[in-house]
């Protein structure tokens, strides 16, 4: 038997794994894998987004034949492992990452407190993040349910449910509170990943879900989970970094395998606490002055009335580049924020690292991971 098939074995219960649109129960999954198995013809199984409701029997097929799975629609290199999947492309092109389900499944928690629980998700269940929820999901003997994509739909989803969790990006989890009625909505826990958690969203967090528990998870596709933090505070406390962690020219560096490799996170070191100032890549080349977007948004996050920001760099043909905000705000406030917003950037004594252009808009793009669009 192998690893996957044995952890389903384990789990000893027959609740549907997947629901939402499809109610499917173990049996069934290993059912249609079993079909799968039999009529398939391929050197490995692909699993595209397209067809995203049948990547749990799709997972099982590929074991059962023990061939390579792949996970996304990206380019394929020769070298495939047991589980091929692409990263979220935060940094240009997507890279195929190889894993065995054995170290997919080692970060996941066996408690009896999170047996049969429901994890909705708004991670796509083909990268690393929805990789994660799967496993938890099988190893506690729960079901997944996966966002539908409309906030409203998904409110009233979870309105009807119990003993739940949502898993997330904070930037979804930000989109969810201001956009839908959370009323009666009451998650056991919130897990985010995917992006820097700030002190403003786990307030907010806290105000709005109260007797929820609230994780922040700090992972890589390549690294797997790193540290995980419960305390309510933004940042990683710094006893948990430990001799695998190091910071060089404000990035954080994780050892795996006796080799440093570079998360290209910048970070610095504040009250005890390791904060994150965004990716490396996330920058703007203003007069040929790297500018962080990320302290760029903190100009003008303190602003009352500002829901959602986002920087990111514009062409400009005396600057190379110039640094342009979206914003979200409450709109009858409207004219006082541009004013706010005027006022810091004329007062601001770094002029390369203000917002040049500002947009208001009614919602903060996301990329379909989940994830603040900057470019």
């Amino acid at each position: 038997m192998g690893f996957l098939l044995e952890q389903f074995e384990k789990s000893g219960v027959n609740k549907p794994l997947l629901v939402r649109p499809n109610c499917i129960s173990r049996s069934e999954l290993i059912d249609r894998a079993n079909l799968k198995a039999k009529t398939h013809k391929e050197k490995y199984m692909r699993v595209n987004s397209a067809h995203v409701e049948d990547f749990p029997a799709d997972f099982l097929a590929a074991e059962m034949l023990s061939i390579p799975l792949i996970l996304g629609d990206g380019k394929l290199e020769d070298k495939l492992g047991e589980v091929n999947f692409f990263t979220s492309g935060t940094e240009g092109n997507p890279k195929l990452v190889s894993k065995t389900w054995k170290q997919i499944f080692s970060s996941v928690k066996e408690s009896e407190s999170l047996r049969g629980n429901l994890w909705f998700t708004a991670f796509n269940p083909l990268l690393f993040a929805g990789l994660q929820v799967f496993a938890q999901a099988v190893v506690s003997g729960g079901s997944i349910a996966l966002s539908c994509g409309d906030l409203d739909k998904d409110a009233d989803f979870l309105r009807q449910q119990k003993n739940f969790n949502i898993n997330a990006t904070p930037s979804w989890i930000r989109n969810f509170i201001i956009f839908s009625d959370t009323s009666s909505i009451e998650p056991r826990r919130i897990v985010l990943g995917g992006e820097a958690v700030d002190q403003r969203l786990l307030d907010n967090l806290s105000k709005k879900f109260p007797h929820a528990k609230i994780t922040h998870i700090y992972a890589t596709s390549e690294l797997g989970a790193c540290f995980e933090v419960r305390d309510g505070k933004a940042g990683i406390p710094v006893e948990l970094m430990q001799d695998n962690c190091k910071i060089e020219d404000s990035r954080l560096f994780v050892k795996r395998n006796g080799v440093w490799i570079d998360t290209a996170d910048r970070v610095e070191l504040c009250d005890g606490r390791l904060i994150f100032k965004g990716r490396a890549a996330d920058v703007a080349n203003v007069g040929g002055r790297k500018v962080s977007l990320q302290d760029v948004e903190e100009l003008y996050w303190d602003i009352d009335g500002i829901k959602d920001i986002v920087a990111y760099p514009v062409k400009n043909s005396v600057c190379g580049e110039i640094v342009a905000i979206d914003v979200v705000c409450d709109k009858s406030n409207i004219d006082r924020i541009k004013e706010k917003i005027k006022d810091i950037s004329c007062n601001t004594p770094d002029k390369f690292s203000v917002a040049r252009i500002v947009n208001f808009v009614e919602r903060i793009q996301t990329s379909a991971a989940g994830k603040k669009k900057r470019v």
